[in-house]
């Protein structure tokens, strides 16, 4: 898979990620779970197989919910994964990279 498309798919998972009212300090458990099927339904129908994809979104799900606190959320929503970028680019790119080890090359 390309690195562009690879990084379209991150960022449609971010976007419903953050279109979700779940996200807080702590997710709801019934919330991060609802998050991270609907990741893994996205990734398949972008092509991806399920068993990387589970991974993958859960690794993100964990991130997202250590890194960003409820009143960042705005910020986090407008940000890019970029290690060179503001401090919330920076931020999302360090919970995202680590999670792209999970996806197929």
């Amino acid at each position: 898979m390309k690195h562009i498309e690879k990084i379209r798919i991150l960022m449609l998972i971010l976007f419903l990620l953050l279109s979700s009212s779940a996200l807080a300090d702590k997710w709801p458990k019934d919330k991060k779970s609802s998050y991270i099927d609907r990741c893994i339904k996205t990734m398949a129908n972008s092509g991806l197989e399920a068993s990387s994809t589970r991974t993958y979104c859960t690794c993100v799900a964990n991130g997202l919910e250590e890194e960003f606190k409820e009143e960042e959320r705005e910020k986090m929503m407008m940000a890019q994964p970029n290690p060179q970028g503001n401090e919330y680019d920076k931020r999302l790119f360090t919970v995202l990279k680590p999670c792209m080890s999970h996806l197929p090359r």
